[in-house]
């Protein structure tokens, strides 16, 4: 970019959201895989398994609440923009919290904490009134999307859509596991995409059109799983990793160097950090 900047210099401190029906104590062990490839500090949003389960009745505003307070918290730590990476649902906890309007109550975040936002997996175009992700998921991703479109400032922060892509699975044979993984993988599809879900192409549990976000920068992972489950290289694995990682970085770095060159009418407009991309790309 030919720009520097001192809060650049180091590596970004990362938030992880975890993903639906996990508890954050599960992403203990991934944090250093993070932190070995320059991550200043490692933090995990305190979201329970009995958030996510509550979640399906009184919907996600709660948890997404959670989220803000772990944003606010380690801004506060760091001082400067954090970078949030969000797995699975935790994507859609994550810009929740980071949302200009409140969803059911929500409380939001410092949108300038942040200086860019990683999804890895996120069912951001699921089109399913029931299935994994509820109806009070729809009407979650629906306000979302309403926001996305409405005039209104652009995001003071960048955007990464990470979505894996596995191998066609044979239609039959194999262990009583594999069998297992591909009628989940079945269900799970046609539970977010519906009739057109059957035979897409995703990362196990979520069809990878429904884990790109429109308007964001797309990372397509082939050989990349959702979870652990699938025996194969995943998000959070060390190959994993490795594939979204760099981009990553680069994306936080670009908004951090954008914010401290921006004149005051410039901060938290995204102008500056999209002029910023354009001279990097």
């Amino acid at each position: 970019m030919g720009l520097e900047s001192p809060e650049a210099e180091r590596g970004p401190a990362v938030l992880i959201v975890g993903g639906l029906l996990t508890s954050w104590l599960w992403y203990c062990p991934f944090r250093g895989r993070i932190r070995r490839r320059g991550a200043s500090h490692v933090a995990i949003a305190h979201v329970w398994l009995r958030q996510w389960v509550l979640a399906a009745f009184v919907g996600p505003a709660r948890s997404a609440s959670v989220v803000a307070d772990a944003i606010d918290r380690l801004y506060a730590e760091e001082k400067r923009p954090i970078l949030v990476v969000g797995h699975s649902g935790g994507g859609i906890l994550a810009r929740l919290a980071l949302a200009r309007e409140p969803f059911d109550g929500t409380r939001l975040a410092r949108r300038d904490a942040v200086g860019a936002v990683v999804t890895l997996g996120t069912p951001h175009q699921a089109t399913r009134f029931d299935g994994t992700i509820g109806r009070h998921g729809l009407r979650a991703l629906r306000f979302l999307q309403a926001l996305d479109e409405a005039p209104g400032p652009s995001d003071p922060w960048a955007t990464l859509s990470v979505g894996g892509r596995l191998p066609e699975a044979p239609p039959a044979g194999g262990s009583l596991a594999d069998r297992l993984r591909r009628r989940l993988t079945a269900w799970c599809y046609r539970a977010l995409l519906g009739p057109k879900g059957a035979g897409a192409p995703g990362d196990g549990l979520v069809p990878l059109e429904c884990a790109i976000l429109p308007r964001a920068e797309e990372l397509r992972l082939p050989g990349v799983a959702h979870a652990p489950i699938f025996g194969t290289p995943w998000y959070f694995s060390e190959e994993g990793v490795a594939k979204w990682w760099a981009r990553a970085f680069e994306f936080w770095q670009g908004a951090v160097i954008a914010r401290s060159t921006a004149g005051p009418e410039e901060k938290g407009t995204g102008s500056a950090l999209d002029s910023a991309l354009q001279s990097d790309a």
